[in-house]
């Protein structure tokens, strides 16, 4: 297991997850994944979809037309909130989903909201986890958000289980 995905879909099958959400989801890569071997009723799936200036990772005017054409075939399984994540939390309900995964905007405020924001939304017994605790921002938010987290050991993924 090298990917992120890889351990998120190893989750979501042994845990027997359903219902999940995934905030930050680019091209579709993580999401991909997860929809051809996960058994799910319904995913989740927030990001604005913003031209990052500045940035070549990222410079790409057509990310949501990559992600809607990849993931055609499962749209019935999808539900899409386009827009700020943090504000597109206040959407779903409290603690009506299984699992969240974060990998949205990396700075420090940004995590930090999406943190705040979308732990209610897990359920007890649930997954809270996401990307990229290599980066400064996340590991900063996550230790100011005052719950303790695991390390998966698997491409800079933390993870939470409530």
């Amino acid at each position: 297991m090298r990917k992120r995905y890889d351990w998120l879909v190893s989750m979501v099958n042994k845990m027997k997850y359903r219902y999940g959400a995934e905030v930050g989801a680019a091209t579709g890569n993580t999401t991909i994944k997860i929809m051809q071997q996960c058994p799910l009723v319904d995913l989740i799936i927030v990001d604005d979809w913003r031209h990052i200036t500045g940035s070549s990772q990222w410079n790409r005017r057509s990310m949501k037309k990559i992600f809607t054409d990849k993931l055609k075939n499962y749209a019935y399984r999808l539900t899409i909130l386009e827009g700020l994540s943090w504000h597109m939390a206040s959407q779903v309900g409290r603690e009506s989903l299984d699992f969240v995964f974060i990998d949205a905007s990396h700075d420090y405020d940004s995590v930090l909201k999406d943190l705040i924001s979308w732990y209610l939304k897990v359920r007890e017994g649930g997954l809270f986890c996401g990307h990229d605790l290599n980066l400064t921002g996340v590991r900063d938010a996550l230790n100011d958000f005052g719950i303790e987290y695991k390390e998966s050991g698997v491409d800079n993924v933390w993870y939470i289980e409530k």
